[in-house]
């Protein structure tokens, strides 16, 4: 209520009216009451006491214009003023500064005419509370009180039904709480009657049974009835029996931890009244990521309906905002204390929507009670809900199927673009619930689209139209009574975008019946409306069919051409529990490799990588967290990350869900590329005899092929499928361009040919008892000197280098005829070299400066022809191996092997299916709990295998080589198989000892 209103009064006499009219002429006069005060006309009383009787006037032109004399005094008449004006002291509509003249201005707080600056009072006047009176004016006569700066008969300052405010000075009039009637309540902030069943309170107040107060009177009152606080470790327990309250202080902490037990289907109310600033605000949440929240304006009171999913315990958290997910707050470090309300209430009940086909359903998602929608299910057993808009600050929405009931049936979180399929089989007569996960702000408005199911004939096409921008990710799949495959195309413009043959149909609850791991999605290149067109290709009548084709929007990580960028991005765990996939969309402006790294809370995801029309390159599952993967990118596109619970379908794998989300980090590395039918060719002129010295490596595809192309086109070498790293190491047989080239079947990525032609290689032959000392130049670090050694027969080789203090050298030796590297040593001052046993052949030793060397340095070279001894010993047990770990041990005992120079190992099984074997050897020669492994599990070999012959051990064998051979030899055998026994039936160790 603005301006004043005049109640039941009594004009007092007035004594000196000369005075009174002086006073009045300041303009300072013409004030109002604060809210529910009167406009009441002082005059000022004799010091000494009461005043004589005034016999008022009969006649109405006592009063001025606009007013009117009633019950014995002028009152305002009646008057609908415009916006922004109000009736003023004399009764007539005006702007309020116009009538507070042009020293004083109008106050809205208080709804008075105050000062604009220091006031100026008249001679025998002093200034009182903006007004000027008359000096001593406040010593007040028996009978009468000071008001608003003048003396006034106490039994009159205030009307009918109003009573004054303060004590020895009134400083106003309010109405009495007895003064409103019939079904009307007091605001306390406006002073006016107001109907109960129409209740909206003034700023500053909130509802209380039927009443406006303001809000701490209601957190006072409240407060005296808490059962519980923060700190005492005593749960909200939801219930019947009446309201839970509690209370708590907040302090720099920001942020209360409540445990809340709620019993499924019951609808709670909950609110939060503060007793200080900043103001509150609360969220509910559960570990699978099922969460409500509200934020709480600086003048309202955070107030929110909760359906409850299901019997539990619940997170309930208070703090000043929730503009963090993570409930953490970044304002408000004043202490303030909140006092709660919790009260199981009726379901809210449901407005009808009949046009559920035919048109989309908007609200507020703030609006918990007035969000829900009666829809006739009547013949229909599947419905389909798109969020097509959803307001900005909202973290996901809601959308809920109850039961006729009032009981939750199924719930899906959706985010903009995205579809909930329910099932409603078991429904005939339902209610949707739209609601907010989180919203942060004032845009929650959003708008929903629901359809049912059609009924699709052989041969017949369902078309459904997607509005997406580019970059975003469509989403498709289908739902029908049977799980019958339909063909997919992506239309845009009338133009085939993509097409996708046997798509197969999704149950009820989202997944797909066949072995096909999530749905088909497509990558949209640009804006436009996507036409999906569904075929029935069976001949069989797809009932209850529905298309869906949903929007995702998914962070995009930009390679950066030539060289390497990070990427990090937090996947929340809304969804993740039904098995929901998330994406990350890759721009790779050329081929790469993608190096990742997951953090995940409880469970284990599954990633997969995609091209942009959704086919799947490669993938990465586990049974525990995958922490870390590399992607192979082939070429440069877009690709698709796709992260997901792992899903393992053996009901022996119990794998918990993702909860609190996932952390996913990434960096790529740009890399060049060589393609299916591309050849790289690199050439070099030489002598004869210079040697050819060098390595072909790539970082991923592949295998290669290489040869070795002479000056008249011989083909000087080949080497078939060579995978990363290989040694060039060939002594030229002529003079003239010597060509190699690289070819592959499959993209290989990072190619990189690092070689050179050597000049200056010295070549000697190794005899017996050869020993020779050489003194060679300075030389500058990655300088080297080259020695062609040419064995006729076994040969052990003594190599050393001595150089200068400080100084460091690197040793190598190559098997020409085998192109790779034997061995390689580095260091400083004396460089002793591993004493190899060379069989017959070539090799090429290579020492190269490492820091500067200066002249001379020594290589002293020897060696000595050495013959060997073959110890063989078998051990045929036979050794039974269970399932599920079981793990088998056997020794044996070597004996006449003095020092080893050769080893591999023997084993032969008895299984149906050996893939599931790991093998384990433990020599000698090895510290105690120290073992090498032969071979791991999930790799198929022969029955009968021999490590270090025919088949490479996981664990290279050469570490035993010069050790002692003689004592227990132990081989492990472990069976990881859930089903298949498996039996060792014979195993061995051959050696070739000095």
């Amino acid at each position: 209520m603005h301006g004043c209103a005049i109640a039941d009064a009594t004009i007092p006499c007035v004594k000196d009216m000369a005075n009174f009219l002086d006073f009045g002429k300041s303009g300072l006069m013409q004030a109002c009451f604060a809210p529910a005060t009167l406009w009441v006309l002082f005059v000022v009383a004799s010091f000494g006491g009461g005043c004589g009787e005034a016999e008022p006037k009969d006649d109405e032109n006592f009063c001025g214009e606009n007013t009117t004399f009633v019950d014995g005094q002028c009152v305002p008449q009646d008057h609908d003023c415009p916006d922004g004006e109000m009736v003023s002291p004399r009764g007539e509509c005006e702007d309020p500064d116009a009538f507070c003249g042009p020293d004083a201005t109008y106050d809205v707080e208080s709804q008075r005419c105050v000062p604009v600056e220091e006031l100026q009072c008249g001679q025998g006047t002093v200034a009182q509370d903006g007004v000027c009176v008359m000096d001593g004016a406040h010593q007040c006569g028996v009978g009468t009180l000071l008001s608003q700066g003048v003396c006034v008969l106490k039994e009159d300052v205030c009307g009918e039904d109003t009573s004054p405010v303060g004590d020895e000075a009134v400083t106003g009039c309010e109405l009495a709480d007895d003064a409103c009637q019939g079904g009307a309540q007091l605001d306390i902030d406006t002073g006016r009657c107001v109907v109960v069943d129409s209740v909206v309170c003034g700023e500053g107040t909130t509802e209380w049974e039927g009443a406006c107060l303001p809000y701490r009177t209601v957190a006072d009152e409240l407060a005296k009835e808490a059962t519980l606080s923060h700190g005492d470790d005593v749960p909200i327990v939801a219930s019947t029996d009446g309201p839970v309250i509690f209370t708590g202080t907040m302090d720099e902490e920001l942020t209360h931890h409540f445990n809340f037990i709620a019993t499924g289907d019951d609808w709670v109310e909950v609110t939060l009244y503060s007793r200080g600033l900043p103001s509150p605000a609360f969220s509910i949440a559960d570990g699978q990521g099922w969460r409500r929240a509200t934020v709480a304006g600086l003048h309202s009171t955070p107030s929110r309906l909760f359906g409850i999913p299901e019997s539990g315990s619940y997170d309930f958290y208070v703090t000043t905002t929730l503009s963090q997910s993570d409930n953490s707050t970044d304002f408000g470090d004043e202490t303030w204390e909140y006092v709660g309300v919790v009260e199981v209430v009726s379901p809210p009940s449901a407005t009808s929507w009949d046009a559920l086909f035919e048109e989309p359903i908007g609200g507020d998602l703030r609006e918990t009670a007035s969000n829900f929608v009666s829809v006739d299910l009547v013949d229909s057993e599947s419905l389909l809900v798109t969020a097509q808009q959803i307001g900005a600050h909202v973290e996901g929405a809601v959308v809920e199927l109850w039961s006729d009931t009032g009981q939750l049936q199924a719930m899906g979180a959706v985010e903009q673009g995205r579809s909930v399929l329910f099932d409603t089989s078991a429904v005939s007569s339902a209610t949707l619930h739209f609601d907010a996960a989180l919203f942060l702000g004032t845009k929650t408005d959003f708008e929903f689209r629901a359809r049912g199911p059609e009924t699709l004939l052989p041969g017949e096409s369902y078309e459904e139209t997607v509005s997406a921008e580019a970059g975003d990710l469509i989403l498709m799949s289908h739902r029908s009574d049977e799980a019958k495959p339909v063909d997919i195309a992506v239309l845009l413009d009338g133009q085939l975008q993509y097409e996708l043959a046997e798509v197969f149909a999704q149950n009820q609850f989202g997944a797909l019946d066949s072995d096909e791991t999530m749905r088909p999605f497509f990558y949209a290149p640009e804006d436009g409306e996507y036409v999906l067109e569904f075929h029935n290709t069976s001949d069989t009548t797809l009932h209850h069919f529905a298309g869906i084709g949903e929007v995702d929007t998914a962070p995009t990580y930009e390679l950066a051409a030539g060289e390497s960028s990070t990427f990090e991005t937090h996947i929340p765990a809304e969804g993740l529990a039904n098995g929901d996939w998330r994406f990350v969309i890759i721009d790779a402006p050329t081929a790469a490799l993608l190096d990742g790294e997951i953090a995940a809370g409880e469970g284990s995801p599954a990633v997969s990588l995609f091209d942009s029309q959704g086919g799947l390159i490669d993938s990465r599952s586990a049974y525990s967290q995958v922490n870390g993967f590399e992607f192979v990118l082939e070429s440069s596109g877009i690709y698709i990350l796709a992260i997901r619970p792992h899903v393992d379908p053996s009901p022996l794998v119990d794998m918990p869900p993702i909860s609190g989300g996932i952390d996913v980090g990434l960096q790529g590395r740009s890399v060049s590329a060589l393609y299916p039918g591309e050849v790289h060719s690199e050439s070099w002129i030489a002598s004869t005899e210079d040697l050819l010295m060098g390595t072909v490596t790539f970082e991923s595809g592949g295998p290669v092929d290489l040869r070795l192309v002479g000056p008249g086109g011989d083909i000087i070498f080949e080497k078939f499928d060579v995978d990363s790293g290989f040694d060039l190491v060939e002594i030229l047989p002529e003079s003239g361009e010597f060509t190699l080239e690289v070819e592959c079947a499959s993209a290989t990525l990072g190619l990189d040919v690092d070689a050179e032609v050597v000049t200056h290689a010295e070549y000697f032959n190794a005899v017996d008892g050869f020993e020779d000392t050489y003194d060679r130049p300075e030389m500058d670090p990655g300088d080297g000197e080259f020695y062609v050694i040419l064995a006729q027969t076994d040969f052990q080789l003594d190599v050393e280098a001595l150089v200068g203090e400080d100084e460091a050298m690197l040793l190598r030796l190559w098997d020409v005829d085998e192109r790779q590297l034997m061995h390689e040593v580095q260091g400083e001052s004396e460089v002793p070299f591993v004493e190899p046993r060379l069989s017959a052949g070539l090799y090429v030793l290579e020492a190269q400066a490492v820091t500067p060397l200066q002249a001379p340095w020594q290589l002293n070279l020897a060696g000595s022809l050495v013959e060997f001894i073959d110890v063989v010993h078998y051990e045929d047990p036979p050794v039974s191996l269970e399932t599920y770990d079981g793990v088998g041990q056997s020794e044996l005992t070597v004996s006449g092997c003095s020092e080893i120079a050769d080893v591999w190992i023997s084993v032969d099984f008895q299984s149906a299916d050996d893939e599931f074997l790991s093998v384990d050897l433990v020599a000698p020669p090895m510290d105690e709990g120290e073992a090498l492994a032969l071979r791991e599990a999930g790799v198929a070999a022969p029955k009968t295998t021999v490590f270090g012959d025919d088949t490479p051990p996981v664990d290279s064998l050469d570490v035993l080589v010069g050790e002692f051979g003689d004592g227990v030899w132990e081989l492990i055998v472990t069976n990881d198989s859930c089903c298949v026994e498996a039996e060792l039936l014979s195993w061995g160790v051959h050696l070739s000892c000095l």
